[in-house]
Order: structure tokens, then sequence, then C-alpha cells
């Protein structure tokens, strides 16, 4: 009987959760996927076409480079998001006038939304009215004004710059959280037995935090491949979508040109890349935590 009521209260507690997860993640992939394989425009019938729509989508050079950006999104929020917001957290995580302050300047950008985002930050990479530029030619470095969005090499370079600014306060709020669960007996027994502030961090700070990195670099992958608000403000996927990521292509194909069937498509492949890279972090990240 003990099992029984167990087995009933879980059952109990997890069925909000994996109903809201099925009705609103797996049960819009399975429609995406009916769809992806039909020629559907938005109105009329749709006709099976099979994979016909995955076929051109590998074919599709523009898919290729917004994979490429979001991955470089990705990337530089795994080289630069991950370091800083831990230095951040390590600096503010202590008692001194001002703390909560610093709290919410390094926060703030992660809860403004990714279209005002993407406008305050035009006004800074715009190549001729922009920040950057205008200060440039004012103290006589004009030579150095480069096309921040507009061009062909640095728009995707600005996009993930932007996307770092707008990631670093919640994840140095979630390792912020992570700090603070840290005993202080274990640092004042450490202390005790001599080790440096150095020691400590990298033998017990760093170490308690795994399971923080972790959530972070997840949510991380998960986030840089949905990019999407601040592309479409800061750049619209040009020029000639060499910003465009895989989202903005996406919702591109299917609202812009009526490709409900294609741009289905598109969604499917994107959901189970992120998927992939989720798994893939999770499995060798927790072989190094198990260890």
């Amino acid at each position: 009987m003990h099992h029984l009521s167990t087995r009933r209260a879980f059952v109990l507690l997890i069925f909000p959760a994996a109903f809201l997860f099925f009705a609103y993640v797996m049960l819009p992939v399975i429609v995406a996927f009916r769809y992806s394989l039909t020629n559907y425009q938005g109105l009329g019938e749709s006709n099976f076409i099979g994979l016909r729509n995955y076929q051109v989508l590998l074919g599709n050079r523009y898919f290729t480079q917004a994979l490429l950006n979001n991955l470089q999104i990705m990337a530089f929020g795994i080289i630069f998001i991950i370091p800083f917001a831990f230095m951040i957290a390590m600096l503010i995580n202590r008692e001194f006038a001002g703390a909560t302050i610093f709290k919410t300047i390094f926060f703030t950008p992660g809860v403004i939304s990714g279209i005002i985002a993407g406008i305050m930050w035009t006004f800074i990479f715009d190549p001729y009215m922009g920040v950057i530029n205008s200060v440039l030619r004012a103290i006589g470095l004009g030579a150095l004004a480069v096309e921040w969005i507009g061009g062909r090499y640095l728009t995707p370079l600005s996009v993930s710059i932007l996307g770092t600014w707008q990631g670093l306060g919640f994840n140095m709020l979630l390792i912020l959280a992570g700090l603070n669960m840290i005993p202080n007996e274990i640092y004042q027994a450490a202390e005790v037995d001599g080790a440096t502030r150095r020691q400590r961090m990298f033998l017990i700070t760093i170490p308690c935090l795994k399971e923080t990195f972790v959530i972070c670099f997840v949510l991380l992958i998960t986030g840089s491949l949905k990019t999407f608000e601040t592309v479409y403000m800061l750049t619209g996927g040009g020029p000639n979508h060499v910003s465009e990521t895989m989202v903005s292509l996406m919702y591109n194909q299917t609202f812009i040109s009526h490709k409900y069937g294609y741009g289905m498509a598109m969604g499917v492949v994107e959901f189970f890349i992120s998927l992939a890279l989720s798994i893939f972090v999770l499995r060798i990240t927790r072989k190094r935590i198990d260890e």
C-alpha cells in the first residue's frame, strides 16, 4: 500500500507539468511535422509530398548560413557569457554598499524585450547614425568606422554581441544563486587548513557550481538556437539573408512567403538540432560530474 500511495503521489505531482509540456511543446512539434510533409500554404487544402521539403532544405544555402549564425551566437555565449557571468557573480556575492544596485544593473538586460533590445542596439550599431561610429568620427578615428550592421561580414558578429549582452545578467543570477547554496562551513574549514583564495575558488567554488554551469550551458544552447526578435529588429535577416537565424528564416518562409510546409520543416529540424545538442551536453557534463 505504501508503494501504491507513493506512486500515486508521484503521478499526481508530475501530471500538471507533463500535461503542459505535451500540450505546448510536444503537440506543436507533432503538428509541425505533419505539415512539414505537405505543401500547405496557409489557405486551402494541403497535399502530401513526403520528404520533399526536407530535401529542398538540405540544399538551401540560406539555411546553412542561418545555422552557422546560430552556432556563432552559441559560441559567443559559451566563451563570453558564462565566464563573465561567473566573475561578476563572484564580485557582487558579498555585502557592500550598492550591491543591490549592481545586481539590478547587470540583470536588467535579461528582462528587456528582444524587440526593445534590437531597437536600442540599432542606434548603437547603425553605420551612419550609430553611437560607435559617431564617437569614432568625433575623436578623429573615422577610418575605423565600419558597417556593424548592413554589411556582409560584421553583421553576424553584431548580432552575437547583442545576444551576449542580453544573456549575461540571467546567467549571472543563476550562478549567484548557486554560490549562495554553497555552505560557508566549507570555506571556513578550507581557510583554517591554510587554503588561499585562489585555491578555494578552484577547489571548492567551481566544483560546487558544476550543476549550475550545466544548466547555463543547456539554456544557452536552446536560447541561441531560438534567437529571433533581436535579429528581426536589428537587421531583418539582411543583407541578403546573411544575418538570418533559423527562426527568422523560418518566419520569413512561413509568414512572408506563405510556404507553411517548408517553414514547418525548418522548425522540426531546429527542434531536433536543439534536442541533440542538449542531450550531448548533458551526457558529457554528467560523466564529468560523476567523476
